[in-house]
């Protein structure tokens, strides 16, 4: 009965240390939509790292990769290829709509391999420019780069 008595007293003073590390963990003030929001890749043209996502107050396109005008072939490495890895890499970027420039862009997904691949060309994907009367613009979608595949 007291070994019983001695693990629930453990078990509760854990939930409660728990709890309170739970409760200052944040101490910045900023809440968990702002910090989602806070999302890192690289600017473009000139791949400078660890810039924050550009506001879009544009849509939010979803996948334009069949929308590029422009979109130059992944680079496949010579590791990639020796170790016969095939896939594909997705990649966010940020338009700008009156130029159809990338002006920001991240890799969320693909084999480490293949990433280099497409950060070397990702930023060289071209779109339609379209004037929006006279104001600067921009628009989110998703780039799809293929590996070995047709």
């Amino acid at each position: 009965m007291k070994r019983l008595a001695a693990i629930v007293l453990t078990l509760l003073a854990l939930m409660l240390a728990t709890t309170c590390l739970a409760q200052t963990v944040d101490t910045t003030g900023v809440d968990t939509q702002q910090r989602k929001d806070r999302i890192v890749g690289f600017k473009c043209p000139d791949r400078e790292p660890d810039q924050l996502r550009p506001d879009v107050p544009g849509a939010q396109l979803g996948d334009v990769t069949k929308k590029a005008i422009k979109l130059p072939p992944p680079f496949y490495s010579r590791e990639a290829r020796v170790a016969d890895i095939k896939g594909r890499v997705r990649a966010e970027v940020v338009i700008d709509v009156n130029s159809g420039h990338v002006v920001w862009a991240r890799i969320f997904s693909g084999h480490p391999l293949l990433q280099p691949g497409v950060i070397r060309v990702v930023c060289r994907a071209r779109f339609a420019p379209t004037i929006v009367e006279g104001r600067p613009m921009r628009v989110s979608g998703i780039l799809t780069y293929r590996f070995g595949t047709r």
